[in-house]
């Protein structure tokens, strides 16, 4: 959507300072290191949730909508509680 580009732009420059920042060296770096460890999990989790929205506007069978719907309650279990 062309529209959001400066947002997405924001974002990314922002993700950008955010992951320098926990990967410079420093004090407590393993800590950055894991809590950049858990975020990127939890980023992960969001792919079968973006795929179940395009299998939706591309009227995909059922069966598949199905899977995506349990791939994404799963994915969302294991990496965000």
């Amino acid at each position: 959507r062309p529209r959001l580009w400066a947002g997405r732009l924001g974002h990314h420059v922002l993700q950008t300072v955010a992951n320098m920042s926990c990967l410079l060296p420093g004090p407590s770096l393993d800590a950055r290191h894991c809590v950049l460890t858990i975020a990127y999990m939890a980023e992960a989790s969001s792919v079968p949730l973006r795929l179940s929205s395009l299998a939706r506007r591309k009227s995909s069978s059922e069966g598949l909508l199905r899977f995506l719907r349990l791939a994404t309650l799963t994915s969302f279990a294991l990496s965000r509680l």
